[in-house]
């Protein structure tokens, strides 16, 4: 199972309520855990300004740039579907994350001790969105996880470094017996 961002946050939730399901995890800049070290979105947060909420779909090339570190190539006809999509629900993702905010019991520090499956957090070093210190947090309470930190990435490896990324996930199912 592997979720990246509040993903990642379920998929720590599933793999703690349902272990025997789960064969392994892999967390990719994962929310559930407060990071010691606040990030540039917690930090705007308290301003009051959500990042991620498009003001119009002419926002949407703001907000690519603010989760990665090099904005992924996108072909233009997609990328105006995508932009379109991101504002249609802006309504929605603010209400999902005043829900995320205000349901603090749903986060990961205490239930990442209980989960014993193989474990991988891949991270990049630039994530504004979640701080990379997050993952000092979570290694104690992993201690069978892997960690990779990629430089030169922010929030969304598997989009700003795809080929690297899957190496990396690749290399941990393969040492796991899950080809």
């Amino acid at each position: 199972l592997v979720g990246n961002s509040m993903g990642g946050r379920i998929t720590g939730l599933y793999t703690h309520a349902y272990p025997q399901q789960v064969i392994s995890m892999a967390f990719f800049c994962n929310a559930g855990v407060v990071s010691p070290e606040p990030s540039e979105m917690m930090k705007m947060l308290e301003q009051g300004h959500n990042p991620l909420l498009l003001t119009s779909p002419d926002d949407f090339d703001r907000m690519l740039g603010f989760v990665s570190y090099k904005k992924p190539f996108i072909p233009w006809p997609v990328k105006g579907v995508m932009a379109r999509r991101a504002f249609s629900h802006r309504d929605f993702n603010a209400y999902i994350f005043s829900q995320y905010k205000a349901d603090r019991s749903a986060g990961l520090e205490d239930k990442l001790p209980a989960i014993k499956n193989p474990t991988l957090i891949l991270w990049g070093e630039d994530d504004r969105l979640l701080h990379v210190s997050s993952v000092e947090v979570m290694k104690p309470l992993l201690p069978q996880a892997e960690v990779v930190i990629m430089p030169e990435t922010g929030h969304v490896p598997m989009a700003e470094r795809p080929a690297e990324t899957a190496a990396y996930y690749l290399s941990f199912i393969n040492k796991h017996g899950q080809n």
